[in-house]
C-alpha cells in the first residue's frame, strides 16, 4: 500500500510539473452556411455545406485538457451531432443528403494564452467515429432513403476567445472548420465533408 501511495504521489507531482493548468467542460456548435457568412458563397458557392442553411447541423459534447508550461494544450474530446432536413447536394456523388446523426471522439491539442481576464486559444482536434445520413439521387422527387452507417475520421481547427466569469470558469466562443472522411456506408467511395462551424464552450478548471 505504501508503494502504491508513493507511486500515486510521484505521478501527481510529475503531472503538476508537466501541466501548469487545465480544464474540462461542455460545448455546443452549429454549422455556418453562406446565409450566415455571405463571403463563403464567393469562395465555393456549390459546396454542399455552404448551400445548407446555417444551424441545420448541431453538435454537443464534452472535453478536457491540460496546459503545459509553454502554453501547449493537450487532452481529449467526445461529441455527438445531428441535423434537421437540409437537402444538401453532393454533385460529385450524384447524391443529395438530408438528415444526419453520429458521433466522434479523439485528441485535442493546441496553444492557450491568458491576458488578464481574457483567454485565447488555437485548437486542433483529430478523432474517429461514425454517422449515418439519409439520401436520394439528385434531380428526383423520391423520398429520402435511410443510409447505412459509415466509419469516419474527424478533424477540426478553430480559434477560441473567452472571458473568465470566475477564476475557475471560462465562457468562450469559437469559429473554425470541421471535416469528416467516411470510408464505408451508402456511397461506396471515400467521401469528404467539410463545413465551417461556430460554437460556445464553458469550461471549469485552472486558467
Amino acid at each position: 500500500m505504501k508503494r502504491i501511495t508513493l507511486a500515486a504521489a510521484v505521478a501527481v507531482a510529475l503531472c503538476s510539473a508537466a501541466f501548469a493548468g487545465g480544464a474540462g467542460g461542455v460545448e455546443c456548435y452549429v454549422n455556418a452556411g453562406a446565409d450566415l457568412l455571405p463571403f463563403l458563397a464567393r469562395v465555393d458557392g456549390n459546396d454542399a455545406w455552404l448551400v445548407a442553411d446555417s444551424a441545420s447541423v448541431i453538435g454537443f459534447g464534452g472535453f478536457g485538457y491540460g496546459v503545459g508550461q509553454r502554453d501547449a494544450l493537450i487532452g481529449g474530446f467526445g461529441y455527438a451531432f445531428l441535423s434537421g432536413d437540409m437537402a444538401a447536394p453532393l454533385p460529385e456523388f450524384g447524391m443529395e443528403l438530408n438528415s444526419m446523426a453520429g458521433g466522434f471522439g479523439g485528441v485535442v491539442t493546441g496553444m492557450q494564452s491568458r491576458y488578464g481576464s481574457v483567454v485565447a486559444s488555437f485548437q486542433a482536434r483529430l478523432g474517429a467515429g461514425g454517422y449515418h445520413a439519409d439520401y436520394r439521387p439528385i434531380g428526383t422527387d423520391d423520398s429520402f432513403m435511410r443510409g447505412t452507417g459509415s466509419f469516419a475520421l474527424y478533424a477540426s481547427v478553430d480559434l477560441e476567445a473567452g472571458l473568465l466569469a470566475a477564476p475557475f470558469m471560462l465562457v468562450s466562443v469559437y469559429g473554425g472548420v470541421s471535416g469528416t472522411l467516411a470510408f464505408t456506408g451508402t456511397i461506396p467511395l471515400v467521401m469528404p465533408l467539410v463545413m465551417p462551424v461556430v460554437g460556445v464552450r464553458v469550461a471549469w478548471g485552472s486558467f
